[in-house]
C-alpha cells in the first residue's frame, strides 16, 4: 500500500477513486493507517482467495455490481 501511495500521490490514494483490496488484515491495516477505505479484503490471504475477493466484489461479468 505505501508504494501505491507513493506511485498515486496521497490526495489521490485517499480520494476514494479507487477500490482498495487487501489480500489480508495485516495488508488492509497498513492501507487505513494510511488514510485508505479498503473496499475489498480476502477472507483466504492467499492469491487465489484475493481473486475470489475481487470477483465477489466486481461480479463474474466484472460489471462492477457487488455481491455480498
Amino acid at each position: 500500500m505505501r508504494h501505491f501511495v507513493d506511485i498515486v500521490g496521497r490526495e489521490a490514494a485517499t480520494s476514494g477513486r479507487f477500490a482498495a483490496a487487501a489480500i489480508g488484515p495485516v495488508t488492509a491495516e497498513a492501507a487505513r493507517e494510511l488514510g485508505i477505505q479498503v473496499a475489498i479484503e480476502a477472507r483466504e490471504y492467499t492469491v487465489p482467495g484475493l481473486v475470489e475477493a475481487l470477483v465477489r466484489y466486481f461480479g463474474e461479468e466484472g460489471s462492477g455490481k457487488r455481491d455480498g
